[in-house]
C-alpha cells in the first residue's frame, strides 16, 4: 500500500475472463433462442384463437341485442362473405338485414403465419340464443399438430377451447 492509501496496480478484466464470459453467454443464448422463438409462435397462435373467440362473442351478442341473425363467415378482399370457406384470409361478422345489404360489424385480417380450417362454411347466430349447428375451427402453424389449437362452438353458440385429446382426434394440419 502506498503512503496515500491507493493501490498502484490497474484494475480490469483479463482476456481469459472476457473469453469465459463470452463462452457462458454463447451457451445461454444457444439454449434460449429456440425457447424464445417457441414462445413467440405460441403467442401468435393464441392471439389468433382469441381473435376468433372474440368474433364469436360479438356475433352472439349482436344477434341477441339486435334481434336479427348474425353470420360469422370467411371474407374475401371486397368485405363480403367468401363462399369458398377460406378462413385464413380473414373473417367477417355481418348483421343480416331484411331491407338491404348485410352490415359488417367486425372484420379480421388474414393470418399469414398459419392455417385455419373449419367444418362449416359459415356460422349463423340467431337472436334467441341458438345457432344453426355446432362446429369446430382449428388453428395450425408451421409446427403442425403438436401445437395446434381448436375451438368448438356449441349449439347454443358458446365457444370453448378443445382439449389436447380432442385436438389430436379432430384436427388435421
Amino acid at each position: 500500500m502506498c503512503a496515500t492509501g491507493f493501490h498502484n496496480r490497474a484494475d480490469g478484466v483479463t482476456v481469459v475472463e472476457s473469453m469465459m464470459v463470452v463462452a457462458v453467454l454463447g451457451v445461454l443464448l444457444a439454449g434460449g433462442i429456440p425457447a424464445l422463438l417457441e414462445l413467440v409462435a405460441d403467442a401468435r397462435l393464441t392471439a389468433q384463437v382469441n381473435d376468433w373467440v372474440t368474433a364469436v362473442h360479438v356475433a352472439r351478442q349482436a344477434a341477441f341485442v339486435r334481434g336479427r341473425n348474425v353470420t360469422l363467415c370467411p371474407s374475401d378482399a371486397d368485405l363480403r362473405c367468401d363462399d369458398g370457406g377460406d378462413w385464413q384470409q380473414g373473417w367477417l361478422v355481418v348483421l343480416d338485414n331484411d331491407d338491404g345489404p348485410p352490415a359488417v360489424l367486425l372484420q379480421q385480417r388474414p393470418w399469414v403465419n398459419g392455417r385455419i380450417r373449419a367444418n362449416r362454411r359459415a356460422f349463423s347466430f340467431r337472436p334467441f340464443g341458438r345457432r344453426d349447428t355446432n362446429g369446430t375451427v382449428s388453428f395450425c402453424d408451421a409446427r403442425g399438430l403438436r401445437s395446434a389449437k381448436a375451438v368448438i362452438i356449441s349449439p347454443t353458440g358458446k365457444p370453448r377451447q378443445a382439449s389436447r385429446g380432442e385436438v389430436n382426434s379432430r384436427v388435421t394440419c
